[in-house]
């Protein structure tokens, strides 16, 4: 093998103004340009963007690193320690703003009717418990994830993933789980109804296997999660089709201003549900709504909405991944030590310990880590509680 190498300055190999720039439709519509749903990110820094031929005469430009997290920080200061990086001073987001001044009009740009359509979102969910449908993934990307999940979730070598069949929290064990619960569409809407400081609490695959007669009861998820206010919200991503013929989920419009309702803890055999929990509450059919989405697309719903879900009648596995964001002022009271996993804003409370996305998936380190998250999560959902057939002990 052998290779050649050449000099381009700057502005010979990105033009010299935006419009000779060589993008695919796809960059330039993106409104997440700096990576948002990174650890770390990269940019260059020069005043407006880029440099005039004059100007880069006396200024060579250099690259600023945008660090969002304790991983990034970490890897940051350990390139500084070998030698492979040199941080020459702090900058805050108004220079980053005048450094990547493109990034900033093409998020204006691109957000502003995504805003507007937000804006719609929060108001049904205030008035319905639920918003949907919502896009997130590409229908392909969905359905890649969801084979991924779902070959882990069957792989003899693998037990004790979750609860009563169900595989919990893949994002510990699997990084495009992980990236899918920091997506930056998942993100802004859990923002919208929760404040700017999120950290996921848990995640599962429920996968319904074809003909299969499992079914989930009418539930609130707050009942039994143990946390001391309703700043919670699950997002729901459909990994593959999901119809009424495959058991796809159901809510209670506005059930979610009820309150707190008692449940009978039932485990039931078919009943998806840790505890086969049902709901004493006699739902009204005029009131049910069947969230039938395509692949790639998610719910919302408020974790005193009860829903529920019927058998798969179809050929086909119904995959879904929900996800449970909480705000990060929310305290476990069920158990003295919880864990979640920081994704937007800042963690000033600390009342969970935290927990990050793998480096390898299904490494020892982390399949030590989802036991381990498992085992004190366990502690507030089967609270109560003797041993329980199913539950990960």
């Amino acid at each position: 093998m052998s290779a050649t190498g050449c000099e381009l300055h700057y502005l010979d190999l990105w033009g010299d103004d935006e419009s000779m720039w060589k993008l695919p439709w796809r960059c330039k519509v993106c409104p997440d340009g700096i990576g948002e749903a990174a650890d770390i990110a990269a940019a260059d820094s020069w005043p407006g963007g880029s440099p005039t031929r004059g100007e880069s005469e006396d200024d060579p430009g250099t690259n600023a690193v945008v660090v969002r997290t304790a991983a990034g920080l970490e890897l940051l200061e350990a390139a500084v320690r070998d030698g492979a990086l040199t941080v020459e001073c702090d900058i805050g987001p108004a220079e980053m703003n005048e450094y990547q001044p493109h990034q900033v009009k093409k998020k204006q740009a691109v957000w502003a009717p995504r805003r507007t359509a937000m804006t719609g979102l929060v108001e049904r969910y205030a008035a319905d418990g639920y918003c949907f449908p919502v896009d997130v993934l590409d229908p392909e990307q969905a359905r890649i994830l969801g084979e991924e999940l779902l070959a882990i979730r069957n792989d003899p070598r693998f037990v004790d993933l979750g609860n009563n069949d169900q595989f919990n929290h893949p994002h510990l064990l699997s990084r495009a789980a992980a990236d899918l619960v920091r997506h930056p569409v998942l993100l802004e809407v859990a923002e919208s109804l929760l404040g700017p400081d999120l950290l996921v609490w848990g995640a599962t695959l429920f996968a319904k296997p074809p003909h299969s007669g499992n079914y989930v009861s009418w539930h609130q998820d707050l009942h039994y999660w143990g946390f001391d206010c309703e700043d919670e919200v699950s997002a729901w991503v459909a990994l593959g089709p999901v119809t009424e013929a495959s058991g796809c989920m159901r809510f209670a419009r506005g059930s979610h201003v009820v309150g707190g309702i008692e449940h009978n803890d039932t485990f039931a055999p078919g009943n998806s549900l840790t505890r086969g929990q049902e709901a004493m509450f006699e739902v009204n059919e005029d009131d049910v709504v069947l969230v039938e989405l395509a692949s790639g697309q998610a719910s919302f719903h408020h974790g005193r909405l009860l829903h529920g879900s019927g058998p798969n009648g179809t050929d086909d596995w119904r995959l879904g991944l929900a996800i449970q964001y909480i705000g990060a002022h929310v305290r476990q009271v069920a158990t003295e030590l919880d864990y979640a996993m920081p994704v937007r804003g800042v963690d000033r409370f600390h009342n969970f310990a935290h927990v990050s996305a793998p480096d390898v998936d299904l490494s020892p380190e982390s399949l030590a880590w989802h036991r381990r998250v498992m085992l004190a999560q366990n502690d507030a959902i089967y609270e109560s509680t003797e041993d329980v057939d199913g539950a990960v002990r």
